[in-house]
């Protein structure tokens, strides 16, 4: 989706978060479908690792906000 880490990166991937979430999409599943997509491409098992460990911290607070 995105080559380029810059500034602007980062802003048009927080805006299409918004857009997401704006139009009801839940975010566990904006982050479940994004984990997938990072997965399809071969990655190192560090990068697995630190993106399962994301996903768990994600989750974790998400949970701790929707009690």
């Amino acid at each position: 989706m995105f080559k380029e880490q810059s500034a602007g990166t980062v802003r048009k991937l927080r805006e299409a978060f918004i857009k997401l979430l704006i139009n009801g999409i839940p975010p566990e599943i904006i982050f479940i479908n994004l984990v997938k997509e990072i997965f399809k491409k071969p990655k190192s098992e560090k990068f697995k690792i630190a993106v399962i460990n994301a996903a768990s911290v994600f989750e974790n607070r998400y949970l701790k906000v929707n009690i």
